[in-house]
């Protein structure tokens, strides 16, 4: 049984990841958790907290970047007491060029299917940034 929870949560991932880029807000607002929350960490360490609300908000405005991506990778899929743990590398240009962003979700099953509750997010700047291309740095 196992294993068609794994194969139904990497399906789910997969289609989260087609909706996001193709900008579904219906199907995006069905996916993500009443509970939603995205932690990103850039190379400052200067964490941003983005709850559900947010994150919809800026995937409607039409100006995410983050809809521009390159290769993804989905590196780990498993089910660790009943929440789906998935591990992915996506190339994305967030306004800064492009990178590779690093992504740890956290999604949790109930009667609906999978819900994504949680996004860990590692990158270079966060979007807005002014990165300074002589020192590498990030204002």
């Amino acid at each position: 049984m196992i294993e068609n929870e794994i194969g139904d949560l990497g399906a789910a991932v997969e289609r989260f990841i087609a909706t996001s880029d193709s900008g579904n807000m219906a199907e995006i607002e069905r996916i993500y958790a009443k509970d939603f929350l995205c932690l990103r960490a850039p190379d400052t360490g200067q964490a941003m907290r983005l709850p559900r609300d947010t994150m919809l908000s800026i995937l409607a405005s039409g100006t995410n970047p983050q809809r521009w991506s390159g290769t993804t990778s989905i590196d780990s899929v498993e089910i660790i007491d009943g929440l789906g743990v998935v591990v992915l590398r996506r190339e994305k240009d967030v306004g800064h060029g492009p990178e590779v962003m690093f992504y740890c979700l956290i999604w949790r099953l109930d009667a609906a299917g999978w819900q994504f509750v949680r996004e860990y997010v590692h990158q270079h700047a966060l979007p807005g940034a002014v990165v300074r291309q002589d020192e590498g740095t990030t204002t």
